[in-house]
């Protein structure tokens, strides 16, 4: 069966058709359109696999002979159409980089709905954890710190009760002081752990009451000064600790070392770090001549790497001693302030953070 398929490019059907094969032996042959061709309907399907019409395909109709008029050997006129070119497809316009494509979005929705599962589960630890730290810090206020002024008193009461010259009475008061002491070591514990107290702010209020109370008793002036521009940065619990733990050591260095008339201590903003500054006009030292027996020099040093800090010291005999530590600030958040697109996440998420997180007797 021979198949000619055909556009109807100037919405006028109609096909011209002919066909001239000359054998080996000379002889042509013709093939023209006549009645007996069939006219494939819209709706077959796979005719082009057929080797028969079918008979319900309608027969051509026949309008003329070609050669003859109106149809001569030569058309009338030519209308010239461009050259139908194949489909070039682009590599993005293919079917496996669109399978490619599909997959890689799908991996990416699941990976950023898992990262905000995650996102929302240590939120909630977190906040859980701040809140932790907040009933710690008022157990040890509430039932340590307050039994402690409570034997203080109890303890003066019955100092004030033995005569002056008993022994019992230097011995209670050797009590008091030391249960005094533990106090300021309690205060000391309850500011730390609170995370009320974790700005900037409130690290400067206190190293500057703990400086001044320091050296209240001594020869010693203490000069203050701070940065007034003081931005709302946090600091995390690790380097406040380790911070306030190097300038006491820094000051107490000062005190029973230096025999200086006056020390500075200065606290300042640079950028993205928190400074403070602690320097004496004292007899200083030769930093490299230091005994290998003393700790404190070393032990500021430690304290500042393990939290991403710093530590310069400059001295030099009779020139006094300067000290600058620099650590990594955070903007300050409110844990209590969370968005409220979290909140749900963290309600869903609560039971598993609290199974997840050991962060202390409840």
């Amino acid at each position: 069966m021979l198949t000619v398929e055909a556009f109807n490019d100037n919405l006028v059907a109609g096909l011209i058709f002919g066909l001239q094969i000359n054998f080996a032996t000379g002889e042509p042959m013709q093939i023209l359109s006549d009645e007996t061709w069939r006219i494939v309907p819209n709706t077959a399907r796979h005719w082009q696999a057929r080797a028969q019409p079918a008979a319900d395909w309608p027969a051509a109709q026949c309008v003329g002979v070609v050669g003859q008029s109106p149809w001569w050997l030569r058309p009338l006129s030519i209308t010239s159409t461009p050259t139908l070119l194949p489909l070039e497809l682009r590599f993005w316009q293919r079917t496996w980089f669109l399978v490619l494509l599909l997959g890689f979005s799908t991996f990416a929705l699941g990976l950023s709905l898992w990262l905000a599962a995650r996102l929302a589960v240590q939120s909630r630890a977190h906040q859980l954890f701040h809140q932790e730290r907040a009933r710690i810090a008022r157990d040890i206020h509430d039932d340590l710190s307050s039994g402690l002024t409570q034997l203080t008193l109890q303890g003066e009461l019955a100092q004030c009760a033995l005569p002056a010259d008993s022994s019992a009475r230097e011995l209670i008061a050797g009590l008091c002081a030391r249960s005094r002491s533990l106090s300021d070591v309690l205060d000391e514990i309850i500011w730390l752990v609170n995370p009320k107290r974790d700005s900037v702010e409130d690290f400067t209020s206190f190293v500057c009451t703990y400086a001044e109370s320091t050296f209240a008793a001594t020869e010693i002036r203490c000069r203050l000064e701070v940065d007034p521009e003081l931005c709302n940065r946090g600091l995390d619990l690790p380097v406040r600790r380790n911070l306030l733990l190097a300038v006491k050591e820094a000051l107490h260095n000062v005190m029973r070392h230096s025999r200086a008339t006056e020390v500075f201590l200065w606290i300042q903003n640079r950028g993205e770090r928190f400074q403070v500054t602690v320097e004496d006009n004292g007899v200083g030292f030769d930093p490299g001549s230091t005994r290998g027996d003393r700790n404190g020099l070393s032990n500021m040093s430690d304290r500042m790497q393990l939290v991403g800090g710093e530590c310069h010291l400059t001295s030099m005999p009779g020139l006094g001693c300067r000290v600058v530590f620099s650590v990594p600030s955070k903007p300050a958040v409110d844990v209590n302030k969370a968005p409220s697109r979290w909140r749900t996440w963290f309600r869903r998420s609560g039971a598993l953070s609290s199974q997840n997180s050991s962060l202390g007797p409840t």
